[in-house]
């Protein structure tokens, strides 16, 4: 990945992503159904950009003797297995509607 790709990120997470953090915190923990399009954008945002992640580690020529492929998986795997699981959630118009 490009030196600088890291440094644009960083006020990215830290004033937009930490913020809807605390928003989607709030929203799943109150039931609140308005999070439902919100959270699916942040996960396919997330799932979008860890599956760029791991293709450019797999597949780029100058990086692939350098990283560490097990590694790389083991710590982002999580990064998308928990947004998957949020889509999964939202995924009906009322995701909090417990079924009787």
């Amino acid at each position: 990945m490009p030196a600088v790709m890291p440094l644009r990120r960083r006020p990215l997470d830290a004033f937009l992503v930490f913020w809807f953090y605390l928003v989607l915190v709030y929203a799943l923990t109150r039931e609140k159904n308005w999070i439902r399009i919100p959270a699916l954008l942040y996960g396919a945002t997330i799932v979008y950009s860890t599956a760029v992640y791991f293709g450019y580690e797999l597949f780029d020529e100058a990086n692939r003797g350098e990283a560490n492929l097990l590694a790389v998986f083991l710590v982002n795997i999580p990064f998308t297995v928990v947004p998957l699981l949020l889509m999964w959630r939202m995924r009906q118009p009322d995701p909090f509607r417990t079924s009787s």
